[in-house]
């Protein structure tokens, strides 16, 4: 797989599928961050994109003809159950990939271009994408986000392993907040400013924004 797209920019951020992008385009729109490209790992033959393929993605990157202009990497990928894993599984196909790369999440490596790894929840929280927004959309709406709760409750969803449960909070969430469309994707829901389901400027969602913007800043 060959990228051949120009990459004009200094900074470059690789996730792991389209809603992951929507968020981070939107959110370093939203903010006013540094301006990164942001890809995504999968290619032209496979949108799933997934952990699995960023030493694919990094290749393509790497044989793209302005790969010279990149000069700072973020990859972002979900820590499900297993945090020190999924960390280590980056970190591996950046290094097959050719890079140097962090020992440490969040940490830049040395060379050109330098790495970082984002997992996400930030600090090893079991989760995913999806459980970054739960508590920017119970801000939102504290009232619905109750009854949210013992929605789950009464079901049981509240003794799923953080990753399922997260998912299932958002997509319930979503769906009753979002009466024009029940089934709104997340992506749109995040590039969405007439229901405010997730707004992207929640201090939750802080700590992210701050390693965006001092990592391009460098």
């Amino acid at each position: 797989m060959r990228d051949n797209s120009r990459f004009n920019l200094t900074r470059l951020l690789i996730c792991e599928g389209a809603k992951d992008k929507s968020f981070f385009a939107n959110f370093i729109e939203k903010r006013n961050l540094p301006r990164f490209h942001v890809r995504t790992t999968n290619d032209k033959n496979d949108s799933g994109g997934g952990i699995t393929k960023f030493e694919m993605a990094l290749r393509a990157t790497r044989l793209n003809r302005s790969f010279n202009n990149i000069a700072h990497i973020i990859l972002v990928a979900d820590n499900d159950e297993a945090p020190d894993t999924n960390f280590n599984n980056i970190r591996d196909q950046a290094t097959r990939a050719g890079f140097q790369v962090p020992e440490s999440e969040l940490e830049r490596s040395s060379g050109r271009p330098t790495i970082a790894i984002m997992m996400l929840p930030l600090n090893k929280v079991h989760g995913n994408l999806e459980c970054v927004f739960v508590e920017a959309a119970r801000n939102a709406d504290r009232t619905i986000s109750s009854y949210v709760d013992q929605f789950a409750a009464l079901v049981g969803a509240d003794q799923w392993t953080n990753s399922r449960r997260g998912k299932a909070w958002l997509r319930s969430i979503l769906a009753v907040r979002c009466a024009r469309d029940p089934f709104i994707p997340l992506g749109s829901a995040l590039n969405d400013d007439r229901d405010n389901i997730i707004p992207l400027t929640d201090n939750s969602l802080d700590k992210i924004a701050d390693f965006l913007g001092s990592y391009g800043s460098l």
